[in-house]
């Protein structure tokens, strides 16, 4: 099945499983506990097509992936849960240069976050995820238990172990909002759409995140990027809003 059509991002309806959505879509507020590695962008290279977009070196040789889990609160799709793998990327086949290139192509709207995987916990958003942005949305169980000041969820995917992930609650820090691409590839075509988000209650640190990982394909697919090991930045997100528009075609 293709993509939904939808005409103006500011005023478009769309029909999923008999209800009707307007975009954008809001999420008023979701929590979520996160970590972000430094990884062997060979490796990485191997799990997409570089066609549309291009995987985004921090070092020569080295990349990023980031995990989240996400606890949807209250947003148009419903409460559900989520685990996110995500990779920095940029529009175009062109070669960059490590760092500069990256940082540049964020700077100028040309980066991207390229959504690898993303298991959730309900029907509905996992129809919506794939119909209106081609988001590689899956069912699946992400089970969510706070012990204490820390929250630890586990990914299990058609009965089998794919990852848990583990750290502190509790921060400080706000954002405020910001824009920022993400990009799905769905039967060889990559489309990019824009979420603007804010957050508050953030914390940023260099340790006190977990990650184990379980013999489902998604966390044989981490360990072949050499996790898990220590994060390069791993935290906390108590209250999130974001908007996501309707998603644009990009050209090969």
């Amino acid at each position: 099945m293709g993509l939904a059509t939808v005409s103006s991002p500011a005023s478009s309806a769309i029909t999923i499983h008999g209800r009707t959505l307007s975009l954008p879509i809001e999420v008023r507020d979701s929590k979520s506990v996160f970590a972000t590695f430094a990884v062997s962008a060979a490796a990485a290279r191997r799990l997409f097509s570089q066609t549309a977009v291009r995987l985004a070196e921090i070092l020569p040789g080295r990349t990023l992936v980031s995990i989240s889990a996400v606890e949807h609160v209250d947003n148009d799709l419903g409460p559900y849960n989520e685990v996110v793998i995500a990779f920095p990327v940029t529009i175009g086949p062109r070669e960059h240069w490590p760092l500069i290139g990256p940082v540049t192509e964020f700077a100028s709207g040309r980066g991207c976050m390229y959504m690898h995987q993303m298991p959730v916990t309900t029907a509905f958003a996992c129809a919506a995820g794939r119909e209106i942005w081609g988001l590689p949305k899956m069912l699946a169980d992400v089970s969510i238990d706070d012990q204490g000041d820390r929250r630890v969820v586990t990914l299990t995917v058609d009965g089998v172990h794919a990852l848990t992930l583990s750290g502190p609650r509790g921060g400080r820090m706000h954002f405020r909002a910001a824009a920022v691409d993400v990009v799905a590839i769905r039967d060889g075509r990559a489309w990019k759409t824009t979420c603007t988000s804010s957050a508050e209650g953030v914390s940023i640190r260099l340790a006190g995140t977990m990650l184990t990982l379980g013999p489902h394909p998604i966390g044989v697919e981490l360990a072949a990027l050499g996790l898990p090991k220590r994060a390069l930045a791993s935290g906390w997100v108590e209250h999130m809003t974001a908007r996501f528009q309707a998603p644009s075609l990009l050209d090969s």
